[in-house]
């Protein structure tokens, strides 16, 4: 019994040190199974969204990448270009932060080994070279060294954390950016006007329904690859 502990211990601490300085602990398997199965459908769903703001080395983020693609190869696999897009999807909609930086270099590698796998069990005698080449471009811009607590980078001198939003249009590639303070401000707004609309709803004065409006979050920029396919 204690051989078996201490064999997980291992698994979820890379050193005494970080524990101590940064209170890094990795989720064990089991809890990542479980947490993730409250969300089960989204979890499986090719383009669901995720953000893991302190994604350790990853064990999050290749659980979710592996059930996505897993419906991928269900539903997608008869036609390669259609493996392909939808396996990019999946990729796409995953993000990640952590402080420490051989903790994203690790999480990409586990992911890209991941999805380099199921190409070649998909497809071994029929791969394209620039769907590895985008999906390491997509790992490198979506799991980001920074600090989750401040939307800070840490590689760069105070320089905000960006997230991409990429929409895969026939052969383009369409990419919107936005900063994560900007993005949890934006959440904020948001949660306020529901909860005020509630109030005004459950007033014994209010005669009609109120309605929360949207505001869109704005992108900080906005660009397009054409034909990417070639450039990758």
């Amino acid at each position: 019994m204690t051989e078996k502990f201490n064999d997980e211990q291992k698994l979820q601490v890379k050193s005494k040190e970080r524990v101590k300085d940064f209170g890094e602990v990795f989720t064990n398997q089991r809890e990542v199974n479980t947490m993730l199965d409250l969300v089960m459908d989204e979890s499986y769903r090719v383009d669901s969204r995720f953000l893991e703001p302190a994604c350790g080395n990853g064990n999050f983020l290749v659980t979710i990448l592996e059930r996505k693609l897993e419906t991928v190869e269900k539903e997608h696999s008869a036609i390669q270009a259609d493996f392909e897009k939808q396996a990019l999807v999946a990729v796409s909609t995953i993000y990640a932060i952590d402080i420490q930086e051989d903790n994203c270099q690790e999480s990409r590698q586990r992911m890209f080994e991941i999805v380099e796998n199921a190409y070649n069990k998909a497809y071994p005698e029929s791969q394209n070279d620039y769907f590895l080449n985008v999906v390491k471009h997509l790992l490198d811009k979506n799991i980001i060294h920074g600090d989750g607590l401040t939307g800070l980078r840490e590689e760069t001198d105070g320089d905000p954390i960006v997230f991409s939003e990429w929409i895969f249009d026939y052969e383009d590639l369409k990419v919107k950016e936005f900063t994560m303070n900007d993005m949890v401000a934006h959440g904020k707004r948001e949660a306020m006007n529901e909860k005020n609309v509630k109030a005004q709803n459950n007033s014994l004065f209010n005669l009609g329904g109120v309605v929360a409006k949207k505001e869109e979050l704005k992108p900080i920029n906005e660009y397009k690859i054409e034909n990417y396919k070639e450039v990758f």
